[in-house]
């Protein structure tokens, strides 16, 4: 194989890993510890999160979901948004697992919910 052809060949399997990581990823998550988290990854690359359950939800319910914008970068889901005062954050959350029924990002086990 030509070596241009092999760079050809690798970047559009690294480019697939990506994409399969991204549509595995996207919909409703939820942390299976608490406190009790839901992870909306809509396909237009923007997300919600907000804490759930019966203790903690209602502060979320008060101050509103976490919103930004998701992508997968360096095998890690990358959640960023704009803090209280305007600046941008990013979070890194490294992907250690990942199926159709769960995934451990950063530190976290999540399970994936049906959509509603």
């Amino acid at each position: 194989m030509k070596p241009v052809l092999g760079v050809a060949v690798l970047l559009a399997v690294l480019a697939a890993c990506g994409f399969s990581k991204e549509s595995q990823l996207q919909g409703r998550w939820e942390t299976v510890e608490t406190p009790k988290r839901t992870l909306d990854l809509r396909t237009d690359h923007t997300y919600s999160q907000r804490l759930s359950g019966k203790t903690l939800g209602f502060l979320s319910d008060m101050l509103g979901p976490q919103t930004g914008t998701w992508a997968v970068e360096d095998d890690a889901l990358v959640l960023s948004f704009k803090d209280d005062k305007g600046q941008p954050v990013s979070n890194r959350l490294a992907i250690h697992e990942l199926s159709d029924q769960g995934a451990v990002l950063g530190e976290d086990r999540w399970v994936k919910k049906p959509s509603e």
